[in-house]
C-alpha cells in the first residue's frame, strides 16, 4: 500500500474554500452588526426644557408622570420603555403608549406612577432595524428626582 493522502493541489484548494466561507460569513455579521450600531449611534434622545428645566414632573391630581420627549437625531425612534426600580429593588417595565417619535419630533406623555417618593426612572429608546425593534440602552435617560407639576 502507497498511498500519499491527499494531493497538496487538493489541500490547498479546500483550505482556500474554508477561508472564503469563513471570510463571507465574518463580512456578513459585521455588516449587520455596524448597522445597528450605526443606528443608536446616530440616534440623540432627551427631555425637552420645560419653563428653563430637563425634568418628569408629577401631577399629583391624576397620578401621572408627565415628560416631554424630544428626538434630536437621524432616526426615527419606533417607541419607548418606561423602566422603573422600587424601593424593594423590583423592577417594572412598560412601553410608553404611543410613543412613536420621528426625527425632530416631540412626545409629550403621561404615565401612571405611584412611588414618587422612591423614583428612580429609566427611558430608553428602541430603534427599528430589519423589522426587529432594538434597545439603545446608551441613550438612555435616568432620571433620579421628579419635580411636582404645576396646577
Amino acid at each position: 500500500m502507497n498511498r500519499k493522502g491527499l494531493s497538496p493541489l487538493i489541500a490547498t484548494i479546500l483550505l482556500i474554500s474554508f477561508a472564503v466561507a469563513l471570510g463571507a460569513m465574518i463580512v456578513n455579521w459585521s455588516a449587520d452588526f455596524e448597522s445597528h450600531v450605526s443606528e443608536c449611534d446616530s440616534m440623540n434622545f432627551q427631555l425637552q426644557d420645560v419653563k428653563g428645566v430637563k425634568a418628569i414632573c408629577f401631577n399629583e391630581e391624576s397620578g401621572n408622570l408627565k415628560f416631554v420627549l424630544e428626538n434630536s437625531g437621524e432616526v426615527d425612534i419606533s417607541s419607548v420603555l418606561f423602566r422603573t426600580v422600587d424601593f424593594t429593588y423590583d423592577v417594572y417595565e412598560m412601553d410608553v403608549p404611543s410613543s412613536k417619535i420621528e426625527v425632530g419630533g416631540i412626545l409629550s406623555s403621561e404615565i401612571l406612577y405611584e412611588d414618587v417618593e422612591q423614583p428612580d426612572i429609566t427611558l430608553i429608546p428602541l430603534v427599528e432595524h430589519d423589522g426587529d425593534e432594538r434597545l439603545c440602552p446608551d441613550h438612555a435617560i435616568h432620571v433620579e428626582r421628579v419635580l411636582r407639576c404645576d396646577a
